[in-house]
């Protein structure tokens, strides 16, 4: 999910860790991606986060967290750049997601794994290493 103007994407990225691991999605391709939040008209980061959380993950968080904010021109084009905006998000224990251990779509994935579908460096915002 991202939002686009000509020359700029903006992406709101969240790492919610529970147990070693990292809630992720997957889109039509299978392929596996950290989750994205994608702000309605007027809303601000935290607010769509929150959204996201209660209308889609069926979640509160307990704490959401603005890790970096980063700059970067795309490998596709390096006219145009995006700009990712990571937060990390916390769950209580009681909040433990059992409704989508069995979902296709999130899902729980080791934080080993989640190094093959992330960059080192969006990993080293991320995590609490």
């Amino acid at each position: 999910m991202t939002h686009s103007t000509d020359n700029q994407r903006f992406r709101i990225i969240i790492w919610i860790e529970h147990n070693d691991h990292c809630l992720v999605t997957t889109n039509k391709e299978g392929d596996k991606h950290l989750l994205e939040v994608q702000p309605e008209f007027a809303e601000t980061t935290l607010e769509a986060i929150e959204r996201y959380g209660k209308d889609i993950l069926d979640l509160s968080f307990e704490n959401i967290e603005c890790v970096d904010i980063i700059e970067q021109t795309t490998p596709q084009h390096f006219e145009r750049t995006e700009t990712l905006c990571l937060y990390r998000a916390e769950i209580s224990e009681k909040e433990v997601l059992p409704k989508l251990a069995h979902s296709q779509i999130v899902f729980w994935l080791p934080i080993e794994k989640v190094k093959n579908i992330a960059s080192i460096n969006l990993l080293s915002k991320l995590t609490k290493m």
